[in-house]
C-alpha cells in the first residue's frame, strides 16, 4: 500500500463469507482489525463506566485517547489506544 492510500481494514460481512474492504482515512498509521474497534458502548464496558458523561470527563481531565473516527457523529476509538490509557492510569479493564 502506498503511503498516499488510507490505511484499509477487512471484515467479513454477516452471513456470508465475503470479505469487505474498510477504509479509514482518519486511522492512524498502523493497521487496527475492525474487531478493536469500540463505540461508546464497547469503551464504557471496557473501562467499566456508566455514563457517556464518563468518556468525555476522562478525554477532558485524564488524557484519554483521541477516537481514531467519527462515523455520523459517532466517534470510534481502537482497542489498543483504549487499554494503554487504563495502562497509564494504573488500571485494568472492566471486562
Amino acid at each position: 500500500m502506498s503511503s498516499s492510500q488510507p490505511p484499509r481494514a477487512t471484515r467479513t460481512l454477516p452471513g456470508t463469507q465475503q470479505r469487505a474492504i474498510i477504509s479509514m482515512p482518519q486511522a492512524k498509521h498502523r493497521p487496527i482489525d475492525p474487531e478493536d474497534l469500540l463505540g461508546p458502548a464497547e469503551v464504557l464496558a471496557l473501562v467499566g463506566w456508566a455514563t457517556r458523561k464518563s468518556i468525555q470527563d476522562a478525554e477532558a481531565q485524564n488524557g484519554f485517547p483521541s477516537p481514531v473516527r467519527v462515523l455520523q457523529g459517532t466517534r470510534i476509538w481502537d482497542r489498543a489506544d483504549v487499554l494503554d490509557w487504563l495502562k497509564r492510569q494504573g488500571r485494568t479493564q472492566a471486562s
